[in-house]
């Protein structure tokens, strides 16, 4: 599917701002409704106060006139990701011995008291978008919005440093097939507030430090 991505920060820049919050209305994540709502009544607001970047995915229709980009997508956006700057504490505990040597080796004391983190982005919020006809989105995979998040990762390493990226997923195994499919590996998890578990997963995207 022929596909382009938008920050809503340039779509606000370009229009005005019930233009950008009518197509957030038409995102519907029935299985993720923390997700939903952040898009549908948050998205903005962390834009302009430079918390995280949204970023919308639209199918785009064939023109040969001279409109803009953004005049050239139609229909609702296919599917969203969200990317903040998060560093992460290194955990005192990995799954294996890989994880263990890639975590090292990207990790630095942020206090000179052996406190570790990493530098990385984190990709806060991932979903497709259901309110689609189902025929859209049977075409539209979930790995070809990954393709697309990964994309934006890698300019903001060439342009601002940085090989890694991470997200964290509840205990599901439809999306730890999906993560680990997309070449992510498990290397921490994290409890929320209301006990629920979270798995952290990492990718490495600088081809001199993986295998990839």
């Amino acid at each position: 599917m022929n596909c382009e991505t938008f920050n809503i920060s340039d779509l606000l820049q370009r229009k005005k701002r019930p233009y950008v919050e009518g197509i957030l209305k038409n995102f519907r994540c029935p299985k993720n409704l923390d997700v939903e709502a952040f898009i549908r009544h948050k998205a903005i607001n962390f834009a302009r106060k430079g918390i995280a970047a949204t970023y919308l995915v639209f199918g785009k229709r064939e023109s040969s006139s001279n409109e803009s980009s953004t005049e050239k997508v139609t229909g609702f956006p296919l599917g969203c990701f969200v990317l903040a700057n998060k560093p992460i504490a290194t955990p005192t505990e990995t799954p294996d011995d890989e994880a263990e040597k890639i975590i090292s080796r990207f990790s630095y004391d942020i206090d000179g008291n052996g406190t570790m983190a990493m530098a990385s982005l984190l990709i806060a919020q991932f979903a497709k978008n259901d309110a689609l006809p189902d025929e859209i989105k049977a075409e539209f995979k979930g790995s070809e919005l990954m393709k697309a998040a990964l994309e934006h990762v890698r300019h903001i390493h060439k342009e601002e440093g940085g090989c890694t990226v991470y997200l964290e997923c509840e205990d599901n195994p439809f999306l730890i097939d999906f993560y680990e499919g997309q070449g992510f590996f498990l290397f921490g998890e994290r409890y929320t507030k209301d006990s629920t578990r979270m798995l952290q997963y990492m990718k490495v995207l600088d081809s001199k430090n993986t295998t990839e």
